[in-house]
């Protein structure tokens, strides 16, 4: 029956599972009524996740899939959570402390109900109800074993969704990322890139996906990358951030910032994972500033004119040498402000 319900669940969504479950328990314990409750982390919450196919079909109408409500509210089916030990109730109409059915509700008769326990936490109840002949110790440890079964599944189904969950998120944040983010092997082939990274160096994606990385790197660029690739796979500490230039498959060469670090694959291969940022705009800026500050200097000495500079945030004073040498104020002579002009 184990070896079945994973084969099942390698194919069936997690609610399948449950039912496959519940209908699995229901004939060997010749049950038409089956039902599987989660219990939240708090102990005091209930939400009913399936019922059996028999009790869909045949007999049970109440709608809670899914639905969250307190322990306190719930049927005499909840002493075996009270009680933390699987119950037998083979004469249900004769229970003084039943609170009765909802709307729907198929007509219980007689009910099996066994708590699922991980450490001291109940996690789970799974019960059955309805046998033509009483319930016995037999059919507890049957329910239980199957209980114990469909939740080991059902765990472990939990984590593989979380981790799809996980990834599509990742996948969705990585593709829609401002950089441009790409995975190198260890012979400097790209095995994954964005569609940023795609934009930034200007090949598309089936083209740039096994290509030498270092064939986009500019001449300045290549051998410090190579140097700095190679020591990080030794697992040297080498700088995760710098500056470099690439060269387009357009030919044009852009200034981009690199952030990499060392990751490993499923089978234990060493990769190089990181970002790129284009900064060609920055760059030029910051280059066309310094051009500016430069031709202004040599304007000023040509000038001669003396140029003084307060700056009232941080109470700083600049004096240019020319100020200096008119106020007869030498080079290393500290000024206060404020001050004669």
């Amino acid at each position: 029956m184990r070896l079945e319900l994973l084969e099942y669940a390698a194919t069936y969504s997690m609610d399948e599972l449950l039912q496959k479950s519940l209908d699995e328990i229901g004939d060997l314990t010749n049950s038409p009524i089956g039902f599987f409750h989660f219990v939240e982390a708090d102990q005091q919450t209930l939400s009913l996740q399936m019922w059996s196919t028999r009790t869909l079909n045949e007999f049970c109408e109440a709608q809670g899939e899914g639905l969250h409500y307190p322990v306190e509210q719930a049927g005499v089916w909840a002493d075996c959570l009270r009680e933390r030990r699987p119950v037998i109730h083979n004469d249900y109409q004769s229970l003084l402390h039943r609170k009765g059915l909802p709307e729907g509700h198929a007509q219980v008769i007689r009910e099996l109900i066994v708590p699922i326990m991980k450490g001291d936490l109940i996690v789970a109840i799974m019960g059955v109800g309805n046998k033509p002949q009483n319930y016995v110790e037999k059919d507890v440890e049957l329910v239980s074993y199957i209980a114990d079964i469909a939740w080991e599944i059902t765990e472990r189904k939990q984590a593989e969704e979380a981790l799809r969950e996980n990834e599509e998120k990742f996948r969705s944040l990585v593709e829609n990322a401002l950089a441009g983010i790409f995975t190198v092997d260890h012979m400097y082939r790209f095995v994954y890139a964005n569609d940023e990274l795609c934009k930034i160096l200007g090949y598309p994606e089936e083209q740039l996906i096994g290509m030498d990385f270092r064939d986009v790197l500019s001449d300045d660029s290549r051998d410090l990358v190579a140097d700095r690739y190679v020591r990080r796979q030794r697992g040297e500490q080498v700088p995760s951030r710098y500056e470099m230039s690439i060269i387009r498959g357009d030919s044009e060469i852009r200034y981009v910032e690199m952030s990499v670090t060392v990751v490993k694959d499923k089978t234990g291969n060493i990769l190089s994972m990181g970002q790129l940022v284009d900064i060609t705009v920055r760059r030029r800026a910051e280059e066309a500033l310094r051009t500016g500050e430069e031709r202004l200097r040599q304007v000023i000495r040509v000038s001669r004119i003396g140029i003084f500079d307060h700056n009232h945030l941080t109470d700083t004073i600049y004096l240019s040498p020319e100020y200096r040498e008119m106020r007869e104020w030498g080079l290393d002579e500290t000024v206060t402000f404020p001050m004669i002009v």
